[in-house]
């Protein structure tokens, strides 16, 4: 009689923010193997695709926009790493050429919900201002006018250092007015897998956050200075999440609730 062959393990999508700050995870990824001994595909893609694509059900894991989490079905946290900061992150940034309290008008950058979310939890909470809200369009980050600024998140936002002369860090804000420091993003998956699996991507992940200052030396960035980019990604982003980060999240999540979802 012959012997069935063993079925093939079924193929799992994982959806990776494309930004500088993944440059760790999307490493131990791609080059410990795992991807190809467990038959899995990934992509890269914005935050707001990433939220996407899991709530749509089209990846098995997501780094996922923090304030998604709540909205996808049987949602579970599948590791103990994703991308958080406590004080200047440098990369969730409000720019303008007028102070804070002068700002009648607030662009928002269309490529994360969490960063406008958090935006608008500080302008009544923290900045105390009441801004009109308008959603950015591409290229929207490239012009500031009078009592106006624009919420710019990931490298776009590294890319602008220096060229504004009011800028607010919304995880310094956010510290200052919570204590707490803020996760951006975390691995979320809607149909958890088996612990095998979710052990080898945990490993593979590790893998790459132990190379970060070598990453740091060998990933150029036209558009970040190497000294800002090894500061950013060694000293600003906190990858490894402990109970402060839980802490922030649920007060992130609460103050969520008090403020409308839509502009």
């Amino acid at each position: 009689m012959q012997k069935r062959s063993e079925e093939p393990a079924p193929r799992r999508r994982i959806s990776c923010v494309s930004y500088l700050n993944s440059i760790p995870f999307i490493y131990g990824l791609k080059n410990s193997g795992f991807l190809e001994r467990s038959n899995t595909e990934l992509s890269l893609d914005i935050p707001s695709v990433c939220g996407i694509k899991m709530l749509n059900g089209v990846t098995d894991i997501g780094l996922l926009p923090s304030a998604l989490l709540p909205k996808i079905p049987n949602g579970a946290i599948v590791s103990p790493y994703g991308i958080a900061a406590e004080g200047p992150v440098l990369s969730v940034m409000l720019f303008s050429n007028d102070p804070i309290e002068s700002v009648k008008k607030i662009v928002l950058d269309y490529q994360s919900r969490t960063s406008v979310l958090l935006a608008r939890i500080l302008a009544a909470g923290y900045w105390k201002i009441n801004p009109i809200w308008t959603e950015g369009k591409q290229g929207f980050e490239n012009s500031c006018g009078p009592g106006e600024a624009i919420l710019v998140i990931g490298d776009r936002a590294l890319e602008r250092t220096g060229k504004y002369s009011c800028t607010r860090d919304l995880s310094e804000d956010w510290f200052a007015f919570s204590g707490l420091p803020f996760i951006f993003a975390l691995w979320v998956s809607g149909n958890k897998p088996e612990m095998e699996y979710l052990k080898n991507f945990n490993d593979a992940l590790r893998s790459g956050l132990q190379r970060i200052p070598e990453l740091t030396s060998h990933y150029a960035h036209s558009g970040i200075p190497p000294a800002l980019m090894k500061d950013y990604l060694e000293n600003r982003i906190q990858y490894t999440l402990n109970e402060r980060h839980m802490q922030g999240l649920e007060l992130f999540l609460k103050l969520v609730k008090e403020i409308p979802s839509e502009l």
